[in-house]
């Protein structure tokens, strides 16, 4: 049976002819993207490593779950990660309202369908649906 369009990418990645479930990959990445909630969680187990960031032009910082932030636990993770990217010159570092190009399913504006293929939107369950129209 040939491989999903997930392996298929993956495998492309790893340099490998093929790829199935339960392997063990080390890829090149196009983009690396976080959101307010798996940021800085991420950038607090970066920051242990002591190493810079790999590219700052592959790495994407989108605070859109907690913007406008509700509280003081919010405000505090989405300031971690907008002084994590100013930190490292992340280029792809958007907040939530500040870009031009408003997504056709939902009211976020974002700059982010510039930065990779044609994604339509920052949110997650936008983004499945862009990466479905990206291949």
């Amino acid at each position: 049976m040939g491989m999903t369009m997930t392996e298929k990418i993956l495998a492309k990645h790893a340099g490998r002819d093929s790829v199935s479930a339960g392997d063990l990959l080390v890829s090149q990445v196009d983009m690396v993207l976080a959101n307010d909630i798996t940021g800085p969680p991420a950038i607090t187990e970066f920051e242990k490593i002591g190493r810079p960031v790999f590219d700052k032009n592959k790495i994407c910082l989108v605070p859109d779950h907690f913007s406008p932030c509700k509280d003081i636990k919010s405000a505090t993770m989405c300031k971690r990660m907008r002084d994590f990217a100013h930190k490292h010159e992340i280029k792809n570092y958007f907040e939530v309202g500040d870009k031009s190009t408003k997504c056709a399913r939902c009211d976020v504006y974002s700059e982010y369908r510039t930065v990779q293929r044609t994604l339509p939107c920052v949110r997650w369950n936008h983004l499945a649906y862009g990466w479905s129209r990206a291949f």
